[in-house]
């Protein structure tokens, strides 16, 4: 067998390693006062992620942005892209801080894949742990809109719109004590509720309120690269 491997690897062609540019960080997007959109909030995370970090995202149009942010050192990052499981992101960052305590957890998540999977907050509270979990509450499954295609947060497809929750109550009602649980509207109380949420010892779970063109504003290509589909014109 190893006179084998060596003469293939004989005749086997040679390349050259490729070389990459380094990425670049998501640049700062809005003014302090102006609603949280989608670059506002991916550049505020990505300001706010630290060395040993753990980031999780789940199955939403935030998968679509979030791996190209430039992680710190030694920091992780997880996602489900492969079969868009929503709903993942909630007990995969329980299981996640279960395993590591020494390092800090972040999920990122949308408020449909939520719905099916949050009594895990229950569980994270009853052993816990302290993720840092932002919940973005855009009432809508927004991977699903864009998809059929819609861009028109107007026009949302009834079977696609969510209950409306009061989400920064839900730990507190599944048992969860001394979390920190704001809902945030500006980019101003999104980079306080952060850094507050960095500083608190237990767990956190901000309710990311977006602008209302925010719903269905994902970049219709970026939604292609997870579906490997053609989006088609709409009417």
């Amino acid at each position: 067998m190893k006179d084998i491997l060596v003469a293939l690897a004989k005749q086997a062609p040679k390349f050259k390693t490729p070389a990459f540019s380094r990425p670049t960080p998501f640049p700062k997007s809005g003014a302090a006062g102006d609603l949280i959109s989608y670059p506002s909030l991916y550049s505020g995370i990505q300001e706010f992620l630290e060395p040993r970090d753990i980031l999780l995202v789940d199955a939403s149009t935030a998968a679509a942005i979030l791996p190209m942010l430039l992680m710190p050192e030694d920091a992780l990052y997880h996602d489900q892209m492969l079969w868009g499981c929503i709903g993942w992101g909630t007990p995969a960052a329980f299981g996640t801080a279960m395993a590591d305590p020494s390092r800090r957890v972040i999920l990122v998540q949308g408020d449909g894949g939520h719905q099916l999977t949050a009594n895990q907050i229950g569980t994270m509270g009853w052993y816990g742990v302290n993720p840092i979990i932002l919940l973005v509450n855009n009432g809508v499954f927004g991977v699903e809109e864009v998809l059929q295609p819609n861009t028109d947060p107007e026009k949302n497809k009834k079977y696609d719109e969510l209950a409306p929750w009061q989400y920064h109550k839900l730990p507190e009602a599944m048992g969860c004590r001394d979390w920190f649980c704001p809902r945030v509207e500006t980019n101003a109380e999104l980079d306080s509720a952060l850094k507050q949420a960095r500083k608190h010892p237990g767990a956190s779970y901000i309710e990311v309120v977006p602008g209302p063109k925010m719903a269905n504003s994902a970049p219709p290509a970026l939604i292609e690269q997870i579906y490997q589909a053609r989006i088609p014109p709409a009417e």
